[in-house]
């Protein structure tokens, strides 16, 4: 058993109130004793939120937690460390980027209302992220009809506009980088970037992250928070990290062994390869 969406989700876990330990227990006690599965495989759990709360529950329940790896998770944090966001902000290699852009016309950013959702400009918004990414050689989660209409959907949400951030740098009236992003918790969440590979000069990439981040001081936000992954950009940009999880859960001692020790050998395997190239 897994989370719903979870090779989509950069952020996952129960949903219940925080520090509400007690429906965590209940659960996994209730899970233990159904016999209808074998592995709960749960992805992506916010290390510091729930995974000491999780651990303890499953042991109480008689299961058996396994930690299978984490991956880290970048963040601008702006209220409690202000100045050194602002100081990476305002590095000389950001500001030539905008430069370099403004030397080209007039550039601005927008964050667009409901009201300015059309299809014209999700169609902008979407063919420039397949561009961009055929450009890197791989396919855009766009390119497939089910996640492009769960996207498109939340796009269109009247319920979602206080969570959906959806915004552009222009270049003369033109979108040369898009951010489909959320607010949550007063944080900004970096989701879905894209930007105009075709520019020879700037680093439209660059300008959307600064563009991003002054809306967030701008707004009072506590942080712009990069989601999981280790990208060289995000380390740029970032002055914390926080960890994310993924925990593999057993009913049989047997079974969690033969697991762990396949996933073991497959991470010693992947360390040899990568060790001989």
């Amino acid at each position: 058993m897994r989370f719903i969406a979870d090779e989509n989700s950069d952020y996952l876990g129960f949903v219940i109130r925080a520090g509400d330990t007690a429906v965590t227990g209940h659960l996994m006690k209730f899970l233990a004793a159904q016999k209808s599965w074998r592995v709960l495989h749960l992805r992506n759990l916010p290390r510091a939120e729930s995974n000491g709360q999780l651990k303890a529950a499953c042991e109480a329940a008689g299961l058996i937690p396994w930690r299978n790896y984490s991956v880290v998770a970048p963040y601008l944090a702006l209220s409690t460390d202000r100045a050194k966001a602002e100081k990476l902000l305002n590095k000389y290699s950001v500001r030539r980027a905008e430069r370099q852009l403004t030397d080209q016309g007039e550039l601005r950013y927008e964050v667009f209302s409901e009201t300015q959702h059309t299809d014209e400009l999700w169609n902008d918004f979407t063919a420039q992220h397949i561009k961009r990414c055929r450009a890197d050689h791989r396919k855009s989660p766009f390119e497939e009809p089910n996640y492009a209409a769960f996207l498109r959907a939340i796009f269109d949400a009247p319920d979602l506009r206080d969570a959906l951030h959806f915004s552009a740098v222009l270049l003369n009236g033109r979108a040369v980088a898009y951010h489909l992003g959320f607010i949550s918790n007063q944080r900004l969440l970096w989701y879905k970037p894209s930007f105009d590979t075709s520019l020879t000069k700037g680093s439209p990439g660059i300008v959307l992250i600064r563009c991003l981040a002054n809306y967030a001081l701008e707004h009072n936000l506590t942080e712009l928070d990069f989601t999981i992954g280790a990208e060289p950009f995000k380390e740029r940009f970032s002055n914390g990290v926080r960890y994310v999880d993924t925990y593999r859960i057993h009913r049989s001692r047997l079974r969690y062994l033969r697991d762990a020790g396949y996933w073991r050998t497959r991470a010693w395997i992947k360390t040899l390869i990568k060790g001989k190239k």
